[in-house]
C-alpha cells in the first residue's frame, strides 16, 4: 500500500463532503418548500444522504487509486 499525499487526501475529503451534503440539503429545502412538512422533508433528505454516502465511497476509492 502506497502513501497518499496529504493534498490528495484533503481534496478527496472535500469532494466527499460536498457529494454528501449538497444533494441532501437541496432535497430538504425543495421538499420543505413544496410540501411544508418538516418530518417528510427530514425523512426524504435522509434517504438521499444515505444514497449519496454510497456514491461518495466509490468515487473516493477511484480518486485515491489514480494517485
Amino acid at each position: 500500500m502506497s502513501k497518499i499525499p496529504v493534498s490528495k487526501g484533503y481534496l478527496t475529503s472535500i469532494i466527499m463532503a460536498l457529494i454528501n451534503s449538497i444533494p441532501a440539503l437541496a432535497t430538504f429545502f425543495i421538499v420543505r418548500s413544496i410540501t411544508n412538512d418538516l418530518i417528510m422533508s427530514i425523512v426524504i433528505s435522509s434517504i438521499v444522504f444515505i444514497i449519496a454516502i454510497g456514491f461518495s465511497v466509490k468515487i473516493a476509492r477511484n480518486m485515491l487509486r489514480k494517485s
